[in-house]
């Protein structure tokens, strides 16, 4: 009776653990250089894009170590961007995700006073996530919100 007891609980103990895990399946991961080369080649940029430093782009977005990013920028005054990340857990994702919504904050304040043609391009950026995968593109192309949301899919 002990045994079939300790079977018991260890089972239900088994089933507790699965359904603290919830779906997982719906979570996208992703490799960020290939995310952010693909939406540099396949979307319209005014200005020729040039790969970020990956410690710009910790220093820009405070990111963990263990958080894997890349990007591009343009390589004139444009506001256009990629930056693409295959965080280590849901809440550096989400920490990533409100770091980019402020340095877009801050990049609409400095187009206002410097480059008030480049504020609407900043308007239009596309910030997505899914799971621990986080996307910002930051482009004139129309399709930019499609392609970055087939992207995280």
């Amino acid at each position: 009776m002990k045994k079939l007891m300790a079977l018991v609980l260890a089972l239900v103990m088994v089933l507790l653990v699965c359904a603290g895990c919830g779906d997982k399946s719906k979570d996208k991961v992703i490799e960020p250089e290939a995310v952010a080369s693909e939406l540099v080649d396949g979307l319209n940029w005014d200005s020729e894009m040039v790969a970020y430093d990956e410690g710009d782009l910790r220093y820009y977005f405070d990111v963990t170590d263990a958080t894997v990013i890349a990007g591009y920028c343009a390589s004139t005054s444009t506001t256009e961007m990629v930056v693409a990340a295959q965080c280590e857990d849901e809440a550096a994702a989400q920490a990533l995700e409100s770091s980019m919504k402020q340095y877009l904050s801050d990049l609409k304040m400095e187009a206002d006073r410097y480059q008030p043609e480049e504020v609407a391009r900043v308007d239009k950026a596309v910030i997505s996530r899914n799971g621990c995968a986080v996307v910002l593109c930051v482009s004139g192309d129309d399709r930019a919100a499609d392609t970055v949301e087939a992207w995280l899919k």
